[in-house]
C-alpha cells in the first residue's frame, strides 16, 4: 500500500519531535512548595527565556503559585530579539514584544542595577531602591563602544545597538532624498546594517580599520566571499581606516574624515565597533569573574549558590573544545536561560552542556554560516570544496572529526548537518559529511 505525501511528510516530522523530545526531557518532577522571590536583572534572551520558564514552574504549580517574580530591565522598551534589528531597518516590524504580564510578576523597566549585596541577600536600583530576593538571576549583557571623535553628537549619527537606535537610523531615512550612508565596523552588526540599508535604498560605503571583514572570526581568503557578494550588491568598501571627525553644518553631519585623510559625503552614519561585558556590578559584589566575564557552572549559578547569571556576561564551557568561553549567542542565551530559571526553582535539571560558537546569517543576498576553531586554526586538517551551485565549504578537521567550517550559500539542512556533526564529534570523512542530509542524520538519532 502506497502512503499518500501528504501525511507521508507530516508524519516524519512527528517521528523527528517525538525523537528529539525523549532525548531532551529534563528530568524533574520535584515540587517546591516554598514562597520564593526570584529577582531577574536584564530582558535580553537569557532574561526573557528565565521570565518565561519560571511563569510556566509557577502556573503549573510546580513551583509555589505564591512566589514573586521582580523583572529589572534598563531598556526601555519592552523585551525584543535585538538579532533582527536589521529587520526592523527594511520591513518597519514592531520588534517589542508584550511583557508577560503576570500577577506575580512586578516590572521595573528603564532601571538598572547599581549593587549587590550578597550577605543581605538585596540589591540597590538607581531609583534608590532596595529590592530583597531569595534567588537572583543576572543578565547583564554588554555595553556598546563608543566613539570619541570630534562631532560625534551630530544629527545623524548612531551606534547600531538598540531599538531606540534603530528608530534614529530610520528616521534618517525617510529625509525624503536619497541618503548616502557611511558604516563602521567589520563584524557581523556593520554587515546586516550595511545591508538593510542597502537594501532600503541608500547609498552605503562600509569603512573598517582591518583588512577584512570578520577579521577575528574568519581568514581574509574567507572573508572574500562575503566581501564580494557585497561589492557586487552596490555597497562600497573602504578597508584599512577608521573615522577621525564627523563633519557637519547646523549640526547636521554632512560627512566624515578618514585616518587616511580620505573624505567621504554622508547624511548618516552608524557604527558597532564592539562591545564590553557589564560585569563591574559582579565583580564589586566579589563574584569569580574570569577573562571579564562571570564564572558560572553547568547549572549557571556564580560563586555564590543564590545567584545565577546567563548570555553575553558570562563564562563556560565550550561544548567543543572544553575550554572556558564567553557565550555570545542569542539561541544559547535562551537555553542557558531555560536551565538557570528550573535550577534556581530548586529542581533536578540536566546540565548545561555548553555553549557551540556558530554564527549564520544572511546579507547581499546569500547565505553564510561560520564556527572556526578560535586557537590556531591553521593546526587543523583543511578541506575546501566548491560546488557547481556556487556553494562553498571549508571544513577544519582533528583526527577525522569535525572541529569547525566556514561555509557560503549553503542549504539550511547542510548547516544543520554541519552542527550536529560538530557536536556529536564522531569520525568522518569530508565528502560524507557534504553529500549526507539533515532528514538522514536525525533519523539516525533516533533509532
Amino acid at each position: 500500500m502506497k502512503l499518500s505525501i501528504k501525511y507521508f511528510l507530516p508524519t516524519i516530522f512527528l517521528l523527528i519531535g517525538i525523537g528529539l523530545y525523549t532525548r531532551t526531557k529534563p528530568p524533574y518532577s520535584v515540587q517546591h512548595n516554598d514562597i520564593q522571590t526570584f529577582v531577574v536583572v536584564g530582558s535580553s534572551a537569557s532574561g526573557q527565556s528565565v521570565i518565561n520558564e519560571l511563569s510556566s514552574l509557577i502556573k503549573k504549580g510546580t513551583v509555589s503559585s505564591k512566589s514573586r517574580i521582580i523583572w529589572i530591565s534598563a531598556d526601555k522598551n519592552a523585551p525584543y530579539k535585538r538579532t533582527n534589528l536589521a529587520d526592523y531597518i527594511v520591513d518597519q516590524k514592531n520588534l517589542s514584544r508584550n511583557k508577560n504580564q503576570q500577577s506575580f510578576i512586578s516590572y521595573h523597566f528603564n532601571t538598572r542595577i547599581t549593587s549587590i549585596n550578597k550577605n543581605s541577600k538585596n540589591i540597590e536600583l538607581d531609583n534608590g531602591q532596595t529590592v530583597a530576593y531569595d534567588k537572583l538571576f543576572l543578565g547583564l549583557g554588554t555595553t556598546p563602544l563608543t566613539l570619541n571623535i570630534p562631532g560625534i553628537n551630530t544629527k545623524g549619527v548612531s551606534q547600531y545597538f538598540t531599538l531606540e537606535d534603530v528608530a534614529t537610523i530610520k528616521e534618517r531615512l525617510h529625509l525624503g532624498r536619497p541618503i548616502r550612508a557611511v558604516v563602521l565596523g567589520s563584524g557581523l552588526c556593520s554587515i546586516e546594517c550595511a545591508d538593510a540599508l542597502n537594501k532600503c535604498g541608500a547609498s552605503v560605503t562600509v569603512v573598517t580599520k582591518s583588512n577584512n571583514l570578520l577579521n577575528r572570526k574568519i581568514s581574509p581568503q574567507d572573508a572574500t566571499y562575503i566581501e564580494n557578494a557585497m561589492i557586487k550588491s552596490g555597497v562600497r568598501y573602504h578597508r584599512n581606516a577608521t573615522i577621525t571627525q564627523v563633519i557637519e553644518k547646523n549640526n547636521n553631519i554632512t560627512g566624515v574624515l578618514l585616518s587616511d585623510k580620505t573624505e567621504l559625503p554622508a547624511d548618516l552614519l552608524v557604527y558597532a565597533i564592539g562591545a564590553k561585558f557589564n560585569s563591574s556590578i559582579a565583580k564589586n559584589a566579589g563574584l569569580t569573574l574570569l577573562n571579564e566575564g562571570i564564572l558560572v557552572n553547568d547549572y549557571l549559578c556564580t560563586s555564590d549558590p543564590h545567584i545565577y547569571a546567563a548570555g553575553d556576561c558570562v563564562v563556560l564551557k565550550d561544548r567543543i573544545t572544553g575550554s572556558l568561553v564567553h557565550s555570545e549567542k542569542w539561541n544559547d542565551a535562551k537555553d542557558q536561560g531555560v536551565i538557570a530559571a528550573r535550577a534556581m526553582a530548586g529542581l533536578l535539571v540536566n546540565p548545561y552542556e555548553g555553549t557551540v560558537i556558530c554564527s549564520l546569517t544572511k546579507a547581499f543576498g546569500i547565505r553564510f554560516v561560520f564556527s572556526v576553531p578560535l586557537n590556531n586554526p591553521e593546526s587543523y586538517d583543511v578541506v575546501i570544496r566548491e560546488e557547481k551551485d556556487g556553494s562553498y565549504y571549508k571544513l577544519f578537521f582533528q583526527d577525522k572529526k569535525l572541529k569547525g567550517f566556514f561555509c557560503f550559500n549553503i542549504p539550511v539542512t547542510k548547516i544543520l548537518t554541519l552542527r550536529k556533526a560538530l557536536i556529536d564529534q564522531k569520525e568522518l570523512t569530508p565528502d560524507s559529511l557534504i553529500d549526507s542530509s539533515f532528514l538522514n542524520d536525525t533519523f539516525t538519532i533516533i533509532t
